[in-house]
């Protein structure tokens, strides 16, 4: 039996403010269990590793020479834990006390789990992120692009991807958690491999659930613990409310990743119809911003917004949906 229970895992780039408080509260959480810190830095340009290496000399730091992306990062972390748990998370959280002991005694408990989401709440807002979710089918995905699911936030029809029907406390299978906090059994790490490196941010939580159910694992989303999540922080969203808004870059990424993951798993016919999803959907929130959003907004929030939107357009029509990576 391993001598660690957990390894935890956080991959940086940029967020040293963040990052340095989020251990500090891993640390503050006083653990009754036995874990390791692993922080792979992907080549920030902030004083991120000299200041993990001062204040927690416990940490071990892994220093990359470019910013290889989100899957890469992780899956270094990966191959440098020794846990019986992995835990992957981002740097822009805060660890509540005992938390992380409370999802290690779930996953003890019912063995048939091979990974498990928390209960994610902003911190400053108090707004509780939609983190636990169905897989990205078409239908579902058409609702949530278009904002119906906004709009009827009550219905499990139009609400079938992001579940904000259910109870936000209700523990249940689900089909992916959010990779900001999420626990994955080791044995099953090594059963289905880890993040897929072709996708370099978003979808890739998706992309290794999806993995760990094809492998008749269950994935399920635990709300009794919480951690705080101030979300978007590598990606540079935008929040407005309980609304979160890509950045051009973020868009165009999102786009890419999401044709990814319907090219490998869902088939030819399915990623067709899925960017022409993301076309006539793109269009209609630009549009809506454009003619509507400067009434709510200033212009020149409502044009960035659009521009995001509008963005997305060219992945959608490439044959590949593929972007250059960020570095």
């Amino acid at each position: 039996m391993n001598a660690i229970d957990l390894s935890i895992c956080i991959v940086n780039w940029n967020a040293q403010k963040f990052l340095i408080s989020c251990l500090e509260s891993v640390y503050k959480s006083l653990l009754a269990i036995k874990f390791e810190v692993i922080v792979v830095d992907n080549a920030s340009a902030d004083d991120s590793v000299a200041q993990v290496k001062r204040r927690f000399p416990s940490v071990r730091v892994i220093v990359g020479d470019k910013n290889e992306g989100f899957s890469v990062g992780n899956n270094v972390a990966i191959k440098h834990s020794s846990g019986r748990y992995i835990l992957l998370l981002n740097p822009d959280t805060l660890v509540t006390a005992g938390a992380l002991e409370s999802m290690v005694r779930f996953m003890d408990q019912y063995k048939h789990v091979g990974a498990c989401g928390c209960r994610l709440v902003h911190p400053e807002t108090g707004c509780v992120e939609a983190s636990a979710r169905s897989f990205p089918t078409l239908f579902p995905l058409l609702w949530n692009l278009s904002y119906l699911d906004r709009l009827f936030p009550s219905s499990s029809f139009f609400n079938n991807y992001r579940m904000t029907y259910l109870p936000c406390n209700e523990m249940r299978e689900v089909g992916w958690v959010t990779g900001a906090c999420l626990i994955v059994r080791h044995e099953v790490i090594r059963q289905v491999g880890g993040f897929d490196e072709n996708i370099f941010m978003y979808c890739e939580d998706v992309e290794l659930c999806y993995r760990i159910k094809q492998a008749g694992w269950t994935v399920c989303y635990y709300p009794i613990v919480e951690i705080a999540h101030y979300r978007g922080q590598s990606s540079k969203l935008r929040r407005d409310s309980e609304d979160y808004v890509l950045s051009e870059w973020g868009a165009r990424q999102y786009t890419s990743s999401i044709l990814y993951f319907y090219a490998k798993h869902y088939g030819e016919w399915r990623t067709f119809l899925l960017r022409f999803i993301i076309v006539i959907t793109s269009i209609f929130k630009a549009a809506l911003w454009i003619f509507g959003g400067s009434i709510l907004h200033t212009w020149s929030e409502a044009l960035k917004r659009a521009k995001s939107y509008l963005s997305m357009i060219p992945v959608a029509l490439c044959v590949r949906g593929s972007i250059k990576r960020r570095n």
